[in-house]
């Protein structure tokens, strides 16, 4: 299982559409945690047979299988792979490039300064880092400062 959390993708107006509206209760709450258990999986959408994914529904839920089949919510190919139907279509996360970008400035600005060294010298009650702005001090001029740490 994940350690962060993931998201799914699903239109607000889900429950008008005709398919959903002629599930029952149960068998619309089984497709929503197929979808949920299907972020959770490798090849996110698909699962090895229904049995595998009987066993991730569990007992109550697995019941809705051949329904969920039958409307076309889920496919069943002839070696068995149980899919959910448009899976990549909708899961596709469209503030994902902008997020990714976020992150990876972040983590570049973090890298960038996380070695600086921030011990502070009381030197006259001059307060100073071992980088400055032209760079790091040489170990002649930490010498010199009497290597105060």
């Amino acid at each position: 299982m994940k350690s962060k959390r993931s998201w799914i993708a699903m239109d607000v107006m889900v429950f008008d559409h005709p398919v959903i509206q002629s599930l029952s209760d149960t068998q619309k709450v089984a497709f929503f945690m197929t979808i949920c258990k299907a972020k959770l999986l490798r090849n996110g959408g698909e699962f090895r047979d229904r049995r595998h994914l009987a066993g991730i529904l569990g007992v109550s839920y697995a019941r809705a299988i051949p329904r969920l089949i039958v409307e076309g919510l889920l496919t069943e190919s002839q070696s068995g792979l149980v899919s959910i139907s448009n899976y990549s279509h909708w899961q596709v996360d469209a503030t994902s490039a902008e997020r990714q970008r976020r992150h990876r400035a972040q983590k570049a600005y973090e890298s960038r300064f996380s070695h600086a060294d921030t011990r502070q010298y009381t030197d006259n009650t001059r307060q100073d880092t071992l980088t400055k702005a032209r760079g790091v001090l040489s170990v002649g001029e930490i010498i010199a400062r009497g290597a105060k740490t």
